[in-house]
């Protein structure tokens, strides 16, 4: 079917499972086009079809406002060997609520738990936004019920995306997977990850984990024609929390001002400036024509673990953003890594944990700026009334080391302090 200039989508699939939808052309359509409607739909294939200039509309629902060539509301669903092409917001939209709404409403199916059916081959180019969203939460559960603990990795396959401003996103995830993407001028982001929430991974790795996995990352492409001083801001862009793991991606043409291969994400309304403070481990890692591999913003952003020496050059070693905490005859500041905030890189006998604080007592402590040192150092711990863990309060990446002092900015001595705490990173 050719199925042109609507002003309410092209295909829209509600409430009907199994269905094969397959060689369709549409073009000029207002809101979401091959729309999966209330989310209880499953076993549904589109394969092969081509959208192409798919615009917003404000007249029908508020997901319309930002709508997707192809709108997946129940992730058992088979998408494969489609294309989408210039439209203002997304290629395809993975959203999935905590249960089906509209006339579907079913509180014993939760979509968000429910295993991939298959994402594969799929392209997309030129639109406002991003190649593929997953927003706002999937977490894969072995069994897809409402009550289902046991991670079942979602693994969204062979993805081409280029001249969009981020290539592809999740936001709040569990055991996801994008495996052999290939991301090219991509404005913002070849591949960004929010968050992967630990309660719904099962550990490190592709067993039941969060991963990347045999991508190419390309900076710029200048066949494309984007000018001489285009380049993708971040190739890669790590999440929020503990866990992921990028094994045997390449990062290609990173090699002009502002922009980086690996950099750290921030979310607007969460945590936005000076967060982080985890970890991400690498292996297989290949660098082509790309001198900037890291673009950090401040100095507890995140440890970089490099588990089999292609990050670095030396197995176990660590890269981490400069801090006076560090001990010199173990880490040294390197240019590849320093193409915002100094990097350094610290060799295998040194870890990172952690520390994230607030609630304190006395309350004349809110506002003040902590001070940690230790005998090589010291570090600047500003306080945020934002923060991803801890807000209201502090957050510092320290190296294990014999011992800290601890104290705070312009304060008079203080009998008693007390406040809440973790320490991240122990197993």
């Amino acid at each position: 079917c050719g199925i042109h200039q609507t002003y309410n989508r092209a295909v829209t699939i509600h409430n009907t499972h199994h269905l094969l939808v397959e060689h369709n052309v549409i073009y000029d359509i207002m809101g979401g086009a091959f729309f999966i409607e209330d989310g209880i739909e499953h076993g549904n294939i589109l394969q092969y079809n081509l959208a192409v200039f798919v615009q917003q509309s404000t007249s029908l629902l508020n997901d319309d406002v930002t709508p997707a060539g192809f709108w997946v509301t129940n992730p058992n669903n088979t998408i494969r060997h489609n294309a989408a092409a210039g439209g203002t917001h997304f290629g395809f939209w993975y959203r999935m609520h905590d249960n089906p709404d509209g006339p579907s409403y079913d509180p014993n199916i939760c979509q968000k738990f429910v295993p991939l059916g298959e994402f594969y081959n799929n392209t997309v180019h030129s639109q406002g936004w991003f190649g593929i969203w997953i927003f706002q939460n999937y977490f894969p559960m072995v069994d897809g019920s409402c009550t289902s603990s046991s991670p079942s990795p979602a693994v969204f396959k062979s993805l081409t995306t280029w001249n969009c401003q981020k290539g592809a996103e999740w936001v709040n995830g569990g055991a996801l997977q994008f495996h052999n993407f290939t991301m090219v001028n991509n404005e913002d982001s070849g591949i960004e990850t929010k968050r992967v929430v630990s309660r719904y991974v099962g550990g490190w790795g592709e067993t039941n984990g969060a991963v990347l996995k045999n991508s190419i990352i390309v900076g710029h492409l200048d066949e494309l024609g984007l000018g001489p001083n285009y380049c993708t801001a971040r190739g890669i862009t790590l999440p929020f929390d503990e866990g992921l793991t990028v094994s045997s991606l390449k990062f290609m043409n990173f090699d002009r001002p502002n922009c980086a291969a690996i950099a750290v994400t921030s979310i607007q309304g969460v945590c936005s400036d000076r967060c982080g403070g985890w970890s991400a481990k690498f292996d297989g890692i290949q660098f082509f024509n790309s001198p900037n591999k890291a673009g950090f913003r401040w100095e507890h952003e995140v440890v970089l673990i490099d588990t089999d020496g292609t990050l670095t050059g030396a197995s176990g070693a660590k890269v981490v953003p400069g801090s006076g905490l560090l001990d010199p005859s173990q880490c040294s500041q390197s240019s590849d890594w320093s193409a915002g905030f100094p990097g350094y890189v610290c060799n295998a006998s040194v870890s990172f944990h952690r520390l994230a604080f607030n609630n304190p007592s006395p309350s004349s402590l809110l506002g003040k700026d902590a001070i940690i040192t230790n005998s090589f150092g010291s570090s600047h711990i500003p306080f945020l009334a934002k923060r991803l863990t801890h807000p209201k309060g502090w957050m510092a990446l320290l190296p294990n080391a014999g011992s800290f002092n601890w104290y705070f900015n312009n304060v008079d001595f203080i009998t008693n302090i007390t406040y809440s705490s973790s320490f991240y990173g122990f197993k």
